[in-house]
């Protein structure tokens, strides 16, 4: 082999090493090189008469390499910055699907605005890699506030 086809036959043998080592990292909000796993299709639903005074909200995701997994829960992240890790199994129907139920309180609120919550799911995979989705938000709309009395 001629002088400079051995130097970039050793730099490529050394890049190969060391993606080797240390894995090529993660993608789609910090996924897991050595297995995959990931989700999409986050949901947060609630009920169709949804209304100030809360109640079960439906987190759903879409598994990729659910095999691989030893926890999956949804992380909420109440209006006052505080969170709660929602366990999530599998759907019963199948399809990879995930779900997890979170009871979100009554909106008391006396201002008018509604109560916001932002949700991710986190996976973590056999090996301890984790992975989080990108967040979703729903609401607990405020109460009806009745107008100021009308004075003649």
């Amino acid at each position: 082999m001629k002088r400079s086809r051995l130097g970039a036959y050793l730099a490529a043998v050394c890049l190969a090493i060391a993606f080797a080592v240390s894995g090529c990292g993660g993608g789609g909000g910090g996924g897991s090189a050595s297995t995959g796993v990931s989700a999409s299709n986050i949901k947060a639903s609630m009920p169709s008469t949804w209304d100030f005074v809360g109640g079960n909200v439906t987190v759903s995701a879409d598994v990729v390499n659910s095999s691989q997994i030893k926890d999956i829960h949804a992380e909420i992240t109440k209006p006052d910055s505080t969170t709660e890790n929602v366990p999530m199994s599998p759907d019963p129907a199948g399809h990879g699907t995930y779900l997890g139920t979170y009871k979100a309180p009554p909106n008391v609120r006396t201002d008018g605005q509604s109560m916001v919550y932002n949700v991710q799911v986190v996976l973590t995979d056999k090996s301890n890699a984790v992975w989080k989705s990108n967040s979703t938000a729903f609401q607990v709309p405020a109460p009806m506030i009745p107008p100021a009395p009308q004075v003649d």
